[in-house]
């Protein structure tokens, strides 16, 4: 059955475009590549040195945190950064109230009423403050375990692992803004993020949060993300549709996911509804061209998704997907062709991710963030919105204008 009470009333982008709805929409309509030679850890060999980076002048942690929460940015990762700044940037998008945004007013929704999904990555660590630790550790290049134990682990603050546990976006963003609803994080690779957006509308559907902070972060430039993918062949120019490899980006985004009838009650702007959500996997891996061109659960999800929308193919003005330049693109565009009759070269189909890059568990949350700006800004009556992840998970939404 379609969801019947579930709209968007804000969304908080960040990525290489900056920082909120009109930078996101700016560099939509532009449809360049942002990805720039990196200027951080330059150098490593990989297949490319090209990476979607947050400029510096983005957004300012320290303006996103109140002051009781400040000491908390030493152990911060840039994913829990973004995911902060994202996240203030929905809510004031969506003129919603929380003991930050608006510390002299009462919170909207009930912060009992307020929950967070958000999808996360596997964080990487600092590489020198790790590398300095495991230096001390080394004996002619090999790490001596006891050592480690003893002087290495030494030179780390107690606090280090917070920085790196992939929950922990989820956990900052509860705290500073008080939410006390359901809380989740899904660490679903490229799919986590709209995964976390389909479970959000499923909990606003069936009454337990009024609204949710629903979406993700992930830094994909940092060097260890980097080499994985340079190693799994999947790094590359981030061509949509030509499996050549994906850029790697940071960044993501959250939508704030809402009933209704909280929506209605306080006459807020609904961007788009959600009528439609499906969640996937396939047997296969991205990994040396292992997915199928025919790979049935690419249909599947596009298909499940526009069932529970109610909605058929003729119903369907836009499709925005993934296609981050990974060796899965080719089944993403056969499904498409298969289910819509659609070419890649299709007007109708838009690839954002080769403006902002792979940003790993941002991505889904951008895809869904683009969709809902063609919505809202009336391009389209309903989108159908697709992920694809890198371990072979697959999601899909349905979103459509307001009555």
């Amino acid at each position: 059955m379609p969801l019947q009470n579930v709209v968007i009333t804000g969304i908080g982008p960040v990525g290489a475009f900056g920082l909120g709805t009109d930078a996101l929409s700016s560099a939509l309509l532009a449809d360049k590549p942002l990805a720039r030679p990196s200027t951080k850890n330059v150098g490593l060999g990989l297949a490319t040195e090209l990476a979607c980076e947050i400029s510096e002048d983005s957004f300012n942690i320290r303006d996103v945190v109140p002051k009781s929460h400040r000491k908390a940015i030493k152990v911060m990762c840039p994913d829990i950064e973004s995911a902060l700044a994202a996240t203030d940037s929905a809510i004031r998008h969506a003129e919603l109230r929380t003991t930050t945004t608006h510390p002299d007013e009462t919170p909207i929704p009930d912060p009992l009423r307020l929950g967070c999904q958000l999808g996360a990555g596997l964080i990487a660590a600092d590489i020198e403050e790790l590398g300095g630790a495991m230096a001390v550790a080394a004996t002619d290049g090999v790490v001596d375990v006891q050592r480690w134990g003893s002087e290495g682990m030494e030179r780390l603050t107690p606090l280090w692992m917070l920085k790196y546990l992939p929950n922990m976006p989820a956990c900052h963003v509860t705290i500073v803004h008080g939410a006390q609803g359901p809380s989740n994080t899904m660490t679903c690779g490229e799919t986590g993020s709209m995964l976390a957006i389909t479970e959000a509308a499923r909990v606003v559907e069936r009454g337990d949060a009024d609204a949710c902070l629903a979406g993700g972060t992930e830094d994909r430039i940092h060097p260890v993300q980097r080499l994985r993918q340079h190693l799994s062949q999947r790094l590359g120019e981030g061509m949509p549709f030509k499996d050549t490899g994906a850029v790697p980006g940071e960044g993501g985004a959250v939508l704030i996911v809402e009933s209704l009838k909280h929506a209605t009650a306080r006459n807020a702007s609904i961007l788009a509804r959600v009528t439609g959500i499906a969640g996937g996997q396939s047997p296969h891996c991205t990994r040396d061209g292992g997915v199928p061109k025919d790979d049935p659960s690419f249909v599947s999800v596009m298909e499940r998704a526009m069932e529970d929308a109610g909605v058929s193919t003729q119903d369907i003005d836009e499709v925005i997907t993934s296609a981050s330049g990974v060796n899965s693109d080719h089944a993403e565009q056969h499904a498409i062709t298969s289910i819509l009759g659609w070419s890649a070269q299709d007007p109708r189909i838009a690839t954002p991710a080769k403006v902002f890059g792979n940003c790993g568990a941002g991505l889904g949350a951008l895809v869904a963030s683009s969709a809902v700006l063609r919505i809202s800004q009336g391009h389209a009556q309903r989108v159908l919105a697709f992920v694809t992840g890198q371990g072979g998970q697959h999601a899909a939404l349905v979103l459509e204008a307001s009555a």
